[in-house]
Order: structure tokens, then C-alpha cells, then sequence
């Protein structure tokens, strides 16, 4: 508990006086966050899936942003010694709000109250490697420093049983371009697509002693998003993405496989339909969030498609084809399930 607290006094000792952030570079960076606002974006691949939510706590130390994270304790079952955020699962109390999840959770292992909080912003939803829906909710810590020599870490309630260590890495830390990503790998993840592993080692000092915290997996992914955001005004918003072609998404998006005449094999992609009936695909969610449109990877469908279903033989995949400009043009589509390749098919048929 001892050496918690020493953690906590080394990164936290701030005063009242700098946490007034108007008119600096952290207070353009919040509203960069903010102007994603707080509405759901849920995936749907992650319709179906539990749900569970985490807090991404900022807050400003020696003029700059900051976010907090935990680790968990070695003796815990699930994730022993991973770094993560304050979160958990969904649990009926919480009225099926994303938000309430948040924020219990993180009165549960680190006791900070909901009151001490400035909601920011809510990102897209997130598969976890235990198929969980995963909503990251952000928002700005705003503690209250009663006394003249309080320090943050004074108000928090740190629960051993499910915090080993709480540290606070510099948000500027996460950004791509810096020195600090130690690996960076493109992985298959169980919610399709494919997913970007990044890895980062935050070495905290304190005093004659030292400890290297391993940040990676979805808390990396989370916070890369976080920072990048903040300071590229980068927005993955997953409901409408505004580009100069002005794409506007969330009419029904999802994996599918694709099949390559040239390689004749089948190549997984990411697939949404806009509203205005323009059928896109990607190599994957990020690339969709980031890339604007070509003519390579997008099926202006003018008028009804034809569709036909048929069995392929790989039976994982329940195949249809989508035709356009009768015939010209024929792409060969597999979904995951007959249910999903329903819904697709009403989808793409249906203005």
C-alpha cells in the first residue's frame, strides 16, 4: 500500500493552480475532443457482444495533458499485471448506459467521484481479446483541492484488490511520430479485420528506484486514438466521416469477405453503406476512419442491384453477389453468417 502511495505523491503533486487551463495549447486540445461529442457509436459486428465500458481520465500536470492509468495486480485471473484504464463489464444497475459504467467502475478501483469529472467525448466501440464491446468514454479530471498543500493523489481511494500501481504517462507520450512506440504489428483480432498491436514502455522514477510499466494491447489502442485526436484533430468517428468528398456512414457497415478474381482467394475487408447509397470498402475500421473515397473501392449503387446468394466451397462463408450497370460491374461478397448476409442484402436493396 506504502509504495502505492509513494507512485501516487511522485506523479501527482500538483496544486489547484494548475488545473486552469484557458486560452493554452491542453484547452485546444480538449475541445478537439469535444467537438466528437458524447452520442453511442457502436459498431455493429459488436451488436450482439456483452458490453463493458472504461474511463480515459485526463487532467493537467506542469502544462500539458495527462492520462491516468492503473495496473492490475499479478494474483488477478484476468489480466494479472496488464496496465489499463479505470473500467469494467455492463452490469444491470448501470441501465445499460455506457457512461454509468464508466464511471461506477472507476469509483469501484480508484475512488474518484462522478462529481470530479467533466465528461469529454465517447469513441467508437472496441472488441476486447474476450469478446467484450469495449466503449471508451473520456473525460476531464477535475479534483478538489480543499487545502493549500493537498495533492491529487490525496483524493483518490485506491482498492487493492484491483489496483496494484496508478501512474500518469504524458498524452503527448502516444502520439506516432514520437520515439517512444517500441512495436507496431498488424495482427488478426476475433472481431474481424485486423488490428494494430502497438506496444509502449513507460519508465517511472521515483526517488533511487525505478519501474517500467508495459502499456499495449486495447488500453494502447484506446489511448493512441485518444492522442492523436487531441492533437491531429484527427476524428474516428465511426457514424459520419467528413471528408472532402463528404461521406456520411452508419447506414449498415461491418466485415465481409471480398473475393480477388487475380489471386482468386478471398481477402476479408471492411464494408460500409452511406446514406446516399454508395457502397465503400476498406482494408480495415482505421483505414476506413482515416481514407476518403476512390473509384477502387466504392459501388455507386444508382439504381437496385441484383442479388443472387449462392453456396460457396468454403462453408464458413454464406457468398451472394452484388451486379451493377447489368452486368459491367459484379462484385463477390461472403458474410460470416446467413443472418449477416440477410441483413446485408436488405441493406443494399433498400433505399
Amino acid at each position: 500500500f506504502f509504495e502505492l502511495l509513494l507512485v501516487l505523491t511522485v506523479f501527482f503533486s500538483i496544486n489547484s493552480h494548475s488545473m486552469t487551463i484557458p486560452g493554452t495549447s491542453q484547452q485546444h486540445q480538449l475541445e478537439k475532443l469535444q467537438s466528437i461529442g458524447m452520442e453511442k457509436r457502436d459498431l455493429l459486428v459488436h451488436k450482439d457482444l456483452p458490453r463493458a465500458s472504461v474511463l480515459v481520465p485526463l487532467f493537467v500536470q506542469n502544462q500539458a495533458l495527462h492520462v491516468l492509468l492503473t495496473q492490475r495486480p499479478m494474483r488477478l485471473k484476468s489480466h494479472p499485471g496488464e496496465v489499463c484504464f479505470p473500467g469494467g463489464r455492463q452490469d444491470m444497475e448501470d441501465g445499460g448506459d455506457d457512461v454509468v459504467t464508466a464511471f461506477r467502475e472507476t469509483y469501484e478501483e480508484v475512488g474518484l467521484e462522478k462529481s470530479s469529472f467533466e465528461p469529454i467525448c465517447r469513441l467508437h466501440t472496441v472488441e476486447s481479446r474476450n469478446g467484450l464491446c469495449v466503449t471508451p468514454i473520456v473525460a476531464l479530471w477535475r479534483p478538489s483541492l480543499k487545502k493549500k498543500n493537498s495533492t491529487i493523489w490525496s483524493s483518490m481511494k485506491v482498492s487493492e484488490d484491483e489496483v496494484e500501481a496508478a501512474f500518469a504517462v504524458p498524452l503527448g507520450f502516444f502520439l506516432e511520430e514520437s520515439d517512444n512506440l517500441a512495436e507496431k504489428s498488424e495482427i488478426p483480432w476475433s472481431g474481424g479485420g485486423r488490428f494494430v498491436m502497438r506496444k509502449y514502455y513507460y519508465q517511472q522514477d521515483s526517488g533511487s528506484s525505478s519501474q517500467t510499466f508495459k502499456i499495449w494491447g486495447l488500453t494502447a489502442h484506446i489511448i493512441h486514438e485518444v492522442a492523436t485526436i487531441a492533437t491531429k484533430n484527427c476524428l474516428a468517428n465511426i457514424e459520419t466521416l467528413i471528408s472532402d468528398n463528404k461521406i456520411e456512414r452508419g447506414k449498415h457497415e461491418g466485415n465481409l469477405w471480398l473475393w480477388n478474381e487475380t489471386s482468386k482467394c478471398w481477402k476479408q475487408r471492411y464494408f460500409f453503406l452511406t446514406r446516399n447509397h454508395i457502397l465503400h470498402h476498406y482494408n480495415d475500421v482505421q483505414e476506413a476512419d482515416r481514407a476518403s473515397a476512390t473509384k477502387k473501392n466504392r459501388l455507386l449503387l444508382t439504381s437496385a442491384p441484383i442479388i443472387t446468394t449462392y453456396e460457396d466451397e468454403d462453408e464458413s462463408k454464406f457468398a451472394f453477389e452484388l451486379s451493377v450497370l447489368d452486368g459491367r460491374i459484379i462484385w463477390r461478397l461472403g458474410a460470416p453468417s446467413s443472418e449477416l448476409r440477410h441483413r446485408w442484402i436488405e441493406a443494399l436493396t433498400n433505399k
